[in-house]
């Protein structure tokens, strides 16, 4: 899923490369046979919306097979409730 205005599956920092190869590298990683989800909320230039994240959210919580763990990282100053809210859900 991507939120941005990019390419479908790019990566400008490969950060998100970085973390889906240490969670499911078939060589490497700590579990080679997961289901990765790619969902892209920030653009380029790091800036994106809480209702961006928000969306992600949700389409993580209904569109991903249970059980599933799930890791976001998100840092941020001061508080979004609907961000919260999503993430409670």
């Amino acid at each position: 899923m991507k939120l941005t205005g990019s390419e479908r599956g790019s990566d400008c920092s490969g950060h998100g490369t970085h973390v889906a190869s240490l969670v499911g590298g078939l060589t490497s990683g700590v579990a080679k046979n997961v289901n990765l989800k790619a969902v892209r909320v920030l653009a380029c230039d790091g800036s994106t919306s809480a209702s961006a994240m928000v969306e992600a959210l949700e389409w993580l919580r209904t569109n991903v097979q249970r059980p599933a763990v799930s890791i976001v990282a998100v840092s941020q100053t001061g508080s979004i409730p609907s961000l919260e809210q999503a993430v409670e859900r």
